[in-house]
């Protein structure tokens, strides 16, 4: 019998493959692209490359791939510009946040404690990274690498997604004011490639405002991410509530529910 469930598997795979001229003609063309292409490139990435030597010359000499340049400045690639000897707490924060990451994704793991967790998170990565209290305070502007981009992910998609749920509610309002704005919000900001809205808050905002009413560069960024991701999540969350029947929105209205409640329920 597994004998028997093999081969027809073989035979399916078989059927797919070469069932019909094209998709014969198909996997012969992708066929030939793969013994044409894989090993010119694994030879380039890995037997003729450098893998680990430090003499830059070795890499001046190589056909294939400089590893060892990689390898030499992983640190700054990583981390940016944090000092070298305080690399340590950023390498913390980047544990810290894929740890977290990877057990919030259990749902047994979903729980008010969960939040409460990451708050607490939260503050302990922000005074490893920037510092005081016992450690040397590293500006912002000495951030970079994996872990900004790991707490700007974080942080922007968390805060967004009830500002999500508000602009959501606020489109769908019968209050024509608020209507209007969400709107003209949410497509101000989708019809924006996300490039443009970093550019305009990293590089635009100082030349229009003070320097004493200038937030922090990260801070810019961090806001510019939250409200890009607000108006996508907001847009996901109105297909979502468009997708209730309206029954449902009458059955909650003969049950005695606030407009409001029947909005998100």
């Amino acid at each position: 019998m597994p004998g028997q469930i093999r081969f027809g598997a073989l035979r399916r795979s078989a059927k797919l493959l070469f069932g019909t001229p094209l998709n014969a003609a198909l996997t012969l063309l992708f066929g030939v692209l793969l013994v044409a292409t894989v090993p010119p490139m694994l030879r380039w990435l890995v037997i003729d490359a450098v893998l680990f030597d430090p003499n830059p010359s070795a890499c001046r000499v190589a056909t294939g791939a400089c590893w060892s340049f990689i390898y030499a400045k992983s640190g700054q690639l990583l981390f940016g510009i944090y000092p070298l000897d305080e690399r340590w707490r950023p390498a913390i924060v980047c544990l810290l946040i894929l740890a977290l990451l990877a057990w919030s994704v259990r749902p047994a793991s979903w729980a008010p404690r969960l939040a409460a967790l990451w708050m607490a998170a939260l503050v302990l990565i922000f005074w490893l990274m920037a510092g005081g209290f016992g450690l040397a305070e590293v500006p912002t502007s000495s951030w970079g690498g994996l872990p900004v981009t790991l707490i700007l992910t974080v942080v922007a998609i968390g805060v967004a997604f009830p500002v999500g749920i508000l602009l959501a509610l606020a489109r769908r309002s019968t209050m024509p004011a608020i209507r209007i704005g969400a709107v003209v919000l949410i497509e101000s900001v989708r019809g924006l490639p996300l490039l443009s809205i970093l550019f305009v808050a990293s590089i635009m905002m100082p030349l229009f405002l003070p320097e004493a009413l200038l937030p922090d560069k990260f801070v810019r960024a961090l806001v510019a991410l939250t409200i890009f991701a607000a108006a996508y999540l907001a847009e996901v969350i109105r297909g979502g509530l468009q997708a209730i029947p309206n029954g449902q929105h009458e059955a909650a209205a003969a049950l005695g529910l606030p407009s409001g409640a029947r909005n998100i329920w």
